[in-house]
């Protein structure tokens, strides 16, 4: 962490301020997250907010996958040191074929369980993403294997985000370990690479910059001596909190008035 911060700091000067403010919230998060090894549920909440932070553009769902697709092609075109190829299939080899194993972490299987699909579609779907994982291990495609590893953290996300695990739960502590201690060795090879190659890896505005408007118009109340409108002001800050998570474009909407 510390040298990455000391990258940082140095070629500050040289970056754009969106570029910067990217780096600057991934590290922060990113620097939580290595406090927290007690804590994989929280640890996880961390990584990937930092991983977010790096990448993320306010998009569509369709077009944030694209977004994603580009960066980690972006990534790994730049890799030039293998820092990727080394996590990939020397360190963490091991962590991440049992993490792609895992049926927990396949949302398929959850589709099949909340009945959205039925069971052939979803033996279906599996077999084909198998063979898609099998072809890309044995090809050593680090971009494809990266695309499905991380929509499969993205379901192990979605569970904790959305209420659908227990806090400290024994039925998600493998998926949940695995994911901290692979993504916990990404990121910063992310953040690497992102910094020293900043012409390329400069992906324009970061997502939810266009709060800084809203934060601007909010950052101190009017009405100092008013409850309410310090109440207010509260909540606006939680809102704020709660768009860093991910929550979707149309969830993003800050109370009218304090509850």
């Amino acid at each position: 962490m510390l040298l990455l911060e000391e990258i940082f700091k140095t070629k500050k000067v040289q970056q754009s301020d969106e570029f910067n403010l990217r780096i600057h919230r991934g590290l922060s998060w990113l620097k939580q997250a290595f406090l927290l090894d007690h804590d994989p549920d929280l640890q996880f909440i961390s990584l990937w907010i930092s991983f977010n932070a790096i990448y993320a553009q306010d998009l569509g769902q369709s077009q944030d996958k694209q977004s994603l697709r580009q960066f980690l092609h972006l990534i790994c075109q730049h890799d030039v040191d293998h820092r990727i190829y080394s996590i990939l299939w020397d360190k963490f080899s091991q962590a991440i074929r049992m993490l792609l194993d895992n049926q927990y972490t396949y949302q398929g299987y959850w589709d099949y369980q909340n009945k959205k699909i039925g069971l052939e579609v979803c033996k279906a779907q599996l077999e084909q993403e198998k063979k898609k994982v099998a072809k890309a291990l044995q090809q050593k495609h680090s971009v494809d294997i990266l695309l499905v590893l991380f929509n499969r953290l993205y379901t192990l996300r979605n569970q904790l985000m959305h209420g659908g695990s227990t806090y400290k739960s024994s039925l998600n502590r493998k998926q949940l370990q695995d994911g901290c201690q692979i993504l916990s060795a990404l990121l910063p090879a992310f953040l690497y690479i992102a910094l020293e190659n900043a012409d390329s890896l400069d992906l324009g505005k970061p997502f939810t910059q266009w709060l800084r408007s809203v934060s601007a118009q909010n950052e101190v109340p009017k009405q100092k001596d008013s409850l309410l409108s310090q109440l207010s002001f509260l909540r606006v800050k939680q809102y704020h909190v709660f768009c860093y998570t991910g929550y979707p474009a149309e969830q993003r909407h800050p109370p009218s008035s304090p509850v």
